[in-house]
């Protein structure tokens, strides 16, 4: 089945995914819940996504934990620096 987001919103909703789960696994204090209470809607509303849709969110993180989004993110850069690195040698 393809998917019904494109990767910007399943970003969007991954990024969502990843502060919600920081706030309830203590790595952020319930002091800074307004916070990320007012960043999810952020961006929920900029990209035009629905946190609540379990449908989508099953979508963007797969059941993934966030070390597993930093991995792959650290992945991309690492892909988008050395095809700027050939660029620049070749050009």
């Amino acid at each position: 089945m393809a998917s019904t987001l494109d990767s910007k919103k399943r970003l969007a909703l991954a990024i969502i995914d990843f502060l919600s789960t920081s706030l309830k696994d203590g790595t952020l204090t319930s002091e800074d819940a307004e916070s990320i209470e007012i960043a999810t809607s952020c961006i929920a509303d900029t990209f035009h996504v629905d946190p609540t849709n379990q449908a989508h969110m099953k979508d963007a993180v797969g059941g993934q934990s966030p070390p597993f989004y930093l991995r792959r993110l650290r992945k991309a850069e690492g892909k988008v620096y050395r095809k700027y690195v050939r660029s620049k040698q070749c050009g």
